[in-house]
């Protein structure tokens, strides 16, 4: 059985041959440490810690994964920090993967993944947030809420708070959202136009009928879809249809499907026609 084979192990001392083996392949490392994982051997922690400083993206990916199958959060949570801190090139969503597969096992590890939210790194928050996003934990909604509301974020870790509140329901957050809806930079603009068919609220449809009229298209398209989610009478559009803004008009017609096009269509010609009588 594994627990046989693992006792076998300790009491050869073959675990302590492994560590103390000069290993120069940087394969042969990363299967030892994917070992270590697959039988459950404890007490390895110094030695998986110890090899988080290496250009090798196998090795780092196995010890987060060995750690995660040991279970241990502080481990865990410190490797992914020097990992993330190394500048490594492994994927974000990798990371976001092996942070899901702990968070399947150990439900609490998203308590101490809060903590890290005034780390300062930029990427160890933002696969945080993400991961948040992921499980639908609602429990940082205030510490996110914080992020997004200081002047001083980093754009990237904005646009992680952003999407956060467009999946979790946050009151507290949607005058933020409309604010951001005049941000200088579109990408926030374009996502809080996203965010914001969260909350059907009336003061967020009057601004959303003002950001589908944005210079922008992403802006425009993203608003425009948001007001068709949260409009329950969808001829409250046709003034932005009849409007004079021709972009915010086809932004409104874009997101009804061809059936109701069609009707749109044929109301706003008999409108023109009955206007020309």
């Amino acid at each position: 059985s594994k627990e046989e084979l693992v006792e076998f192990i300790k009491e050869a001392n073959l675990i302590n041959l492994v560590f103390n083996k000069k290993q120069n392949d940087e394969f042969e490392k990363a299967y030892n440490i994917y070992l270590i994982g697959e039988l459950s051997i404890q007490n390895c922690y110094s030695y998986l810690t110890n090899n988080i400083d290496t250009n090798s993206v196998y090795i780092q990916i196995n010890i987060l994964k060995t750690l995660s199958k040991l279970g241990n959060k502080v481990y865990f949570i410190k490797a992914l920090k020097e990992i993330i801190g190394s500048h490594s090139l492994i994927h974000e969503k990798v990371l976001i993967d092996v942070l899901y597969t702990f968070y399947k096992k150990d439900k609490s590890l998203n308590i101490e993944l809060k903590k890290e939210l005034d780390n300062g790194n930029i990427e160890l928050i933002k696969v945080i947030i993400t991961h948040f996003i992921n499980t639908r934990y609602d429990e940082p909604q205030y510490s996110i809420y914080h992020l997004l509301k200081n002047k001083e974020t980093d754009k990237e870790v904005k646009i992680a708070c952003i999407k956060y509140f467009s999946k979790i329901d946050f009151y507290k957050c949607k005058d933020i959202l409309i604010e951001l809806l005049q941000d200088e930079n579109w990408e926030i603009r374009a996502i809080s136009a996203n965010a914001l068919k969260q909350y059907r609220y009336k003061d967020v449809i009057i601004a959303l009928q003002e950001s589908v009229k944005d210079e922008v298209w992403y802006v425009r398209q993203n608003s425009a879809n948001s007001l068709y989610s949260l409009v329950n009478e969808k001829d409250d559009l046709k003034s932005i249809i009849n409007g004079n803004d021709r972009y915010a008009s086809d932004s409104i017609m874009s997101v009804f499907s061809e059936e109701n096009i069609n009707e749109y269509s044929i109301d706003i010609k008999e409108e023109c026609v009955v206007n020309m009588i």
